[in-house]
């Protein structure tokens, strides 16, 4: 499907089960599905030139910032089960060239998006805990001001009781 383009009919299982008619999305799909404890012996598994495939794949779905951490996960499994049969393969060098430049330049990128994200969530707090402090004091002002004035009611009515003996 990926080498015969856009022009082909996509397959029938993309489109009902996954509802997709992109390989790459339908790609992504089957992987998120197969649980962390299985990939590493789904790889495994898995001939070199089927591995030299995941990884083109792969690159391809890293260039469109689809679930870095997901695929990063995965190419450094195969590339750290397959290392030496892939350092042995003309064809696998431009692949792992490609990929070597690509993935910290996108996994920088999410750990840069984390970290905003965390200063926001931080900031976020930081504004509900100031408020909470503000509305504690605010109670706390009111209390003593309904104190204070039911002192001074109960001194008024002291006084006029003494006023009228």
């Amino acid at each position: 499907q990926l080498e015969a383009g856009p022009s082909a009919t996509p397959h029938q299982l993309m489109q009902y089960v996954y509802h997709t008619s992109d390989p790459l999305k339908f790609v992504l799909e089957v992987l998120k599905k197969v649980k962390s404890s299985e990939l590493e012996e789904a790889i495994i598994m898995l001939p070199l030139d089927r591995i030299l495939e995941l990884l083109i794949v792969l690159k391809s779905l890293l260039e469109k910032n689809s679930d870095v951490e997901l695929l990063g996960k995965i190419l450094i499994l195969a590339c750290r089960i397959n290392l030496p049969q892939l350092l042995a393969s003309s064809k696998a060098a431009p692949v792992i060239h490609a990929l070597a430049d690509l993935l910290p330049q996108k996994l920088k990128h999410v750990k840069d998006m984390i970290g905003f994200n965390l200063a926001g969530l931080q900031h976020l707090s930081d504004r509900i805990e100031q408020r909470s402090e503000d509305q504690m004091f605010a109670e706390a002002s009111l209390n003593l001001r309904a104190k204070q004035q039911k002192k001074r009611k109960k001194d008024r009515t002291v006084k006029r009781v003494l006023m009228t003996i």
